[in-house]
């Protein structure tokens, strides 16, 4: 039910060019009511790059993955259509996502997961709530 009073929160999961889609949609149909984006972060989000991540990944958990894969003949991740790697890149990945929310100055960000220590300042600066 659209407008009915309540707030509604969409999970961002989808690359950022179709995060952006759905924020048009939602607005078409809210105006200026407030509604929020809840993404999934890395859990140490900082801006940086993906050898940064990578350097951060303890020998031990590459290790359990690599054995878990093996055992299980599980395939490296393949990129999608967007270029990313499912199983890596996610720092890029939240980054524009992130950048998406601050061009489109969400009314409200929401995030179960990670840090955003890097972005509150941003968000806040277009009048998004965190």
């Amino acid at each position: 039910m659209v407008n009915a009073g309540g707030i509604g929160i969409l999970g961002g999961g989808s690359d950022p060019d179709e995060l952006r889609a759905n924020i048009a949609w939602i607005r078409e149909r809210v105006g200026d009511k407030p509604f929020g984006i809840d993404l999934l972060l890395p859990a140490s989000f900082v801006d940086g790059n993906k050898e940064d991540l990578e350097s951060q990944i303890p020998q031990g958990h590459r290790d359990f993955v690599n054995k878990i894969k093996t055992d299980n003949d599980i395939p490296d991740p393949k990129e999608d259509d967007t270029g990313f790697n499912r199983g890596g890149d996610i720092m890029d990945r939240a980054r524009r996502q992130l950048d998406v929310l601050i061009d489109e100055a969400m009314p409200i960000f929401a995030s179960g997961l990670g840090s955003l220590a890097v972005v509150k300042d941003q968000l806040n600066a277009v009048g998004t709530k965190v």
